[in-house]
């Protein structure tokens, strides 16, 4: 009895530890990000593929600011996968579906968190304050105490609008697009206001004279395109 015991022991290990090792997840730094990126997997992760040896690719998470605040990203397949981005104190910031396409040198998922299926972005006080339904609507940030950082326009998930603020609440960019590609004049400014950049784009390509400015106002540079 004991000898049959101590075989299905041994048939356990044998067989347990290779499902178990495939089984228990896995996580590191995505090489396309820096290392607030990481991926999560299932598998041996003994090559890049999704194969028997490969990874199996679950889930994403990123944390821009380095103070508690977080994005975590679901992923099923290639195409709109559920997401959710929280403020430093834990509460709820954004949720809705983003695409991740497996792409990159380890064939990992990588999340483009302004392609957007659906959205619903919230104020630090916990009311909606922007959502996107169908690829159509804006996409807004705010920092914990409540200053607008980022505001995205999409209409049939293509980009109309990107507008960007300094944490102090200054205008940093200002974008229009046109077909999804960034088209139009183009300023950028240092968080005192002073101006930064100042260009063009047509159809997503710099054109024209593009000016660079020290925060004296004085030109620091000029480029033909």
């Amino acid at each position: 009895m004991k000898r049959i015991l101590f075989f299905y022991l041994i048939l356990t290990i044998i067989i347990g530890t290779p499902i178990s090792w495939y089984a228990w997840p896995k996580s590191l730094p995505h090489q396309m990000s820096p290392s607030d990126m990481r991926l999560y997997y299932r598998g041996f992760g003994f090559n890049d593929g999704t194969g028997i040896f490969g990874r199996r690719w679950y889930a994403v998470t990123f944390d821009p600011e380095h103070d508690g605040s977080h994005w975590q990203f679901e992923f099923i397949d290639s195409g709109y996968n559920p997401y959710k981005a929280f403020y430093s104190d834990g509460s709820l910031q954004q949720e809705g579906k983003c695409r991740i396409e497996i792409m990159g040198l380890e064939y990992a998922p990588y999340p483009n968190w302004s392609d957007l299926e659906w959205a619903k972005c919230y104020r630090p006080d916990g009311s909606l304050g922007s959502k996107i339904v169908d690829g159509t609507g804006t996409q807004t940030q705010w920092m914990q105490d409540g200053t607008k950082v980022w505001e995205l326009e999409l209409v049939d998930y293509e980009r109309v609008a990107h507008t960007r603020w300094y944490p102090n609440g200054q205008l940093r960019t200002h974008q229009a697009y046109v077909n999804g590609e960034v088209h139009g004049p183009f300023i950028s400014y240092y968080p005192s206001g002073a101006k930064q950049t100042e260009g063009a784009y047509d159809a997503g390509r710099r054109v024209g004279t593009w000016i660079r400015y020290n925060e004296d106002g004085s030109v620091e540079s000029t480029e033909s395109n």
